[in-house]
Formats: structure tokens, C-alpha cells, sequence
């Protein structure tokens, strides 16, 4: 019946397998028209993208010899196809959709770029701890281990995150590209489909973050003074629903949206900031 009680629906990967088999487990009514996305992972996403471009070789009846396979390429290999595509644009789409791949593609293409070496994340975090040295930040204070922060053992504090916001904000060669490259409340990204109908939605422009027991905001937020905060939320170790704090996060979005430093008493003029 249409009151039944269901179980949402489960999409996932056998990531602890490092398998690229796909679980889907739930309950759905016949005659349901709901549609629903998911965004997977993949395992060795270089060779799975080969085993697609091999298929489809295949399909339009080109003849492929053997499998395809990872590996490095011959001193004497011809390039057959390249692909580039702008930093500008690789930024834009990392914090617009929280792509983890970009982030550690990015991380990598940094340390090559500065130093001209083979990237790793282990030089783009050195790359990283560099520039944030070079803004006064004390780079004791936290713990990177890679691009994109879905791993646990990342370490770093909102006040961390707030100084590298003011920071980068004073920064006129960095922050136009940085600020347009965050979600913006109610209108696209990550944050598409958060803070509508506040006065949020259009103006609050932050970064999402979430793994399991973990979901946080950062960025920036213009008040109904047209001032602009900077604000850093990190909400953890919770077991329940992340929707349920990503509701606070909104509220809090949303109070701050709403904020004014004029003050208005009953009875007394307006006549400055109080």
C-alpha cells in the first residue's frame, strides 16, 4: 500500500573488495516514479575508462589487439589522443560538485607544475603547506593526507578554515576565480537544492565536506547589510542522519543571511551601527 513503510534505497561498491560490482539493496513500490542518481566511485578508474574505450572501439567494428591494461608507456610510443583542459576549469568543477577525483588529480598537478617533477600527493602536499605558510598560517597545526578529505586521518580546525578564507579573500589575483568556484545556496552545486527561500539562496557561496559521522560548510555569506562573513562549520562523530545537520548548517546559513548590525530600538532613530 502507498502507507507502507519502506527502506530507502542502498546504492553502493564493494570498495573493501576493491571490486567494481555494484550492490543496490532497499525497497521501492511497483509503481513508484520517483527517479533517483547516485554517484559511484570506481575502482582503478584509468583502466575501467580503458575497458570502456576499448568496448566501444569494439561496437563501431574497430579490430583491438589484446586487453587493455595500465602501465607506462614506451620511450618510443606515439601519442594517438590528448586531453587538456584549464586549472581554471578543473577548480570550478572540484568545489561545485565536490568531485574527489579532480581534488587529487589537482593535488598532483600542482606539485608537478611548481617543481616540474612527476606529481604525488605527497608533493602537492608540500605544495599546499607551502602557500599556506606564505599566508601566515602555522602548518604544525593540522594533518593532510591527500586532495579530496575523505580520508579519517585528515586533521584541521575552523579556525584553520576561517584564516584561509579572510586570507584568500584579500588576495585579488586568487579570489574572484576561488569565489566563483564555491556552490551557491539554492542555485547550483553541491548546495543546489539547499537554503531556498531565504535569504541565503543567491548569496551564501561555500564549500560542502561529508564522509560517514562527518558533514561541514565553509565560505562566505553577505548579511542584509551587504557585509561579508566568513564561516567554517564542522559537525562530527554523529551516528544519526547527515540531513539532520546539514538542516543547522542551513539555519545557521540562513540566520547569518539575515543578520544586521543596525540594530533597530523601539522609539529610537536609526543613526549608526549599535
Amino acid at each position: 500500500t502507498k502507507d507502507t513503510v519502506l527502506h530507502p534505497l542502498k546504492v553502493s561498491r564493494l570498495f573493501k573488495e576493491r571490486l567494481n560490482t555494484i550492490t543496490v539493496e532497499g525497497e521501492l513500490l511497483a509503481d513508484t516514479s520517483i527517479k533517483r542518481e547516485y554517484n559511484i566511485s570506481v575502482w582503478k578508474p584509468e583502466l575501467y575508462a580503458a575497458y570502456l574505450f576499448w568496448e566501444s572501439l569494439q561496437k563501431v567494428g574497430v579490430r583491438v589487439i589484446g586487453l587493455p591494461g595500465v602501465g607506462i608507456a614506451s620511450a618510443d610510443a606515439n601519442e594517438r589522443l590528448s586531453h587538456f583542459r584549464r586549472m581554471d576549469s578543473m577548480v570550478v568543477n572540484l568545489n561545485k560538485v565536490s568531485d574527489n577525483l579532480s581534488a587529487e588529480n589537482t593535488l598532483k598537478t600542482i606539485a608537478a607544475t611548481r617543481y616540474g617533477i612527476r606529481g604525488s600527493a605527497a608533493s602537492g602536499i608540500y605544495v599546499v603547506r607551502d602557500f599556506l605558510s606564505s599566508i601566515g598560517i602555522d602548518t604544525t597545526t593540522f594533518l593532510m593526507v591527500d586532495g579530496s578529505g575523505v580520508s579519517h586521518y585528515n586533521l584541521l580546525t575552523t579556525d584553520l578554515v576561517v584564516r584561509l578564507l579572510i586570507a584568500m579573500a584579500h588576495r585579488s589575483d586568487l579570489f574572484p576565480l576561488y569565489y566563483d568556484s564555491l556552490p551557491i545556496a539554492g542555485i547550483d552545486g553541491t548546495l543546489k537544492g539547499r537554503m531556498k527561500a531565504t535569504l541565503a539562496e543567491g548569496n551564501l557561496r561555500a564549500k560542502t565536506g561529508s564522509i560517514g559521522g562527518v558533514s561541514s560548510l565553509s565560505g562566505y555569506v553577505h548579511t542584509r547589510d551587504g557585509e561579508i562573513l566568513v564561516v567554517s562549520l564542522m559537525m562530527q562523530n554523529f551516528i544519526l542522519s547527515s540531513n539532520r545537520y546539514r538542516f543547522v548548517q542551513d539555519e545557521i546559513g540562513a540566520l547569518l543571511a539575515n543578520f544586521s548590525r543596525k540594530k533597530v530600538y523601539p522609539g529610537v532613530p536609526v543613526t549608526g551601527y549599535h
